[in-house]
């Protein structure tokens, strides 16, 4: 006859320490609440103490988020249970069809403690790593969970538990700026790691973790991945660019050509009013071409630039006998010549390959058929200006390694000026030079290479 009142004291007693972080409404005279309504325990054990209850949380509680369950647990994880003395604690879980939280007692050495413990954990620095304030944990749209386990050996309690895979619903928090998300991943391997490599998976709302072996194809992927990002968000931040900073791998070397792991075509968007300029285009290839030859021999990358809302490169590389590398090397080379003679601090000079001499596949060359110079600033109208770029490009520029073949370079120069209608003025003529004068005075010169 005293196990009753024992057992009902106690459950009003779990509802009094539990009502501030499960919302418990309190019982009065008018509307009463019995407190078997809000705990319920199915099973009790030896010394009146329960196995099994069921707590019911409202909506609106500070424990009722997922992510804030933990509220929940650890005022559940102080209430004694049979296996209390013994090390033994309790494992929860969400009954899906009621919504309540059940809280099981387990002994000493069950796994589903050391789980328990990995969540716990992980719950809040999800929420530190994602900055997830009070107010956004209270609307309720974050939930983890971990999908897979592993085992790895611990140096006093031997194999237990930890996470192989985990799932992360965000909703509509914002972190789609990819130095956000690389932020986040970051801090998650400096405080979270678990023998593996973690491979990230975003999705809208959603962020998958999966744990792999640190030797696979997945684990080295990502870390270039992340080499790629650090490289191209290194010259974002050199050049105080104002928006965030993507660089998506988009192409793998395939295995039977090489390693699978070393990236062959990205993309990166530096953001709106970055690089315009050729000059500044040229140096950011610099920087990245002695980056990636470095840390793969053998091949040549080549950029496309396009100027729009943002500014975008696309990288591609090719093998170093491929004709689109050794027109890349000797684009290159040719605007080496040019800047080295005409270039300056206040003058961006480019080179521009037109069209190109007819390749062979079996013995490609990399010939230009016809080259355009762009003197940005530098006054060209001089003939002795002229006469010095001719000189300098016959000597240094123009060349056919090809025994068999003797060209000559024919130069026509072209000045022009934008009128009030919008027409443009050209003047052009083979040899020599004719202007149209304007207030930039833009110059180019157009270089044919004839047999």
């Amino acid at each position: 006859m005293r196990v009753m009142p024992a057992r009902r004291r106690f459950v009003e007693a779990l509802v009094e320490d539990t009502r501030q972080v499960a919302g418990h409404p309190r019982s009065t005279t008018a509307v009463p609440v019995p407190a078997s309504s809000r705990v319920k325990v199915s099973r009790w054990g030896a010394k009146n103490r329960p196995t099994v209850m069921d707590v019911t949380f409202a909506k609106t509680a500070p424990a009722s988020p997922p992510l804030a369950r933990g509220l929940l647990e650890k005022a559940l994880d102080q209430v004694p249970n049979p296996y209390t003395e013994s090390g033994g604690g309790w494992v929860f879980s969400t009954n899906s069809k009621t919504g309540q939280l059940r809280a099981e007692a387990v002994p000493a050495g069950d796994e589903r403690l050391h789980q328990q413990c990995e969540i716990a954990y992980l719950r809040t620095k999800f929420t530190d790593w994602f900055r997830i304030t009070p107010k956004q944990l209270a609307d309720g749209i974050y939930d983890l969970q971990v999908t897979d386990w592993t085992t790895r050996d611990h140096p006093s309690e031997g194999p237990v538990p930890v996470p192989a895979a985990i799932q992360f619903v965000f909703g509509s928090h914002n972190v789609s700026a990819q130095d956000i998300r690389d932020g986040i991943e970051r801090a998650g391997e400096a405080e979270y790691l678990r023998e593996s490599e973690w491979v990230y998976t975003w999705t809208d709302g959603t962020l998958e973790i999966n744990g792999v072996d640190p030797d696979s194809v997945e684990a080295k992927r990502k870390r270039s991945s992340r080499w790629i990002a650090d490289l191209v968000a290194g010259q974002a931040k050199a050049a105080r660019t104002k928006d965030s900073v993507t660089s998506p791998i988009t192409g793998w070397q395939e295995e039977v050509h090489g390693v699978p792991w070393v990236p062959i075509t990205f993309t990166a968007d530096f953001g709106s009013g970055a690089f315009a300029t050729g000059r500044n285009q040229r140096d950011v290839e610099n920087v990245l071409d002695d980056a990636l030859t470095a840390s793969a021999a053998g091949l040549v990358w080549a950029y496309d630039w396009s100027i729009g809302a943002t500014t975008v490169v696309e990288a591609r590389a090719f093998p170093a006998n491929h004709i689109a590398a050794l027109r890349k090397i000797e684009l290159k080379r040719l605007r080496s010549v040019v800047e080295q003679r005409f270039g300056g601090r206040r003058n961006d000079v480019d080179v521009e390959i037109t069209t190109w001499e007819p390749n062979d596949d079996e013995a490609p060359i990399a010939l230009p058929s016809q080259a355009q110079v762009r003197f940005g600033a530098l006054d060209v109208s001089k003939p002795d200006t002229r006469d010095a770029f001719e000189q300098h490009y016959d000597e240094y520029g123009h060349r056919d390694p090809r025994p068999d073949r003797h060209c000559r370079v024919h130069y026509s120069a072209v000045r022009h000026q934008q009128r009030s209608s919008g027409t443009r003025i050209q003047g052009e003529s083979l040899w020599h030079w004719r202007t149209a004068v304007r207030a930039a005075r833009v110059g180019t010169s157009q270089c044919h290479n004839r047999t």
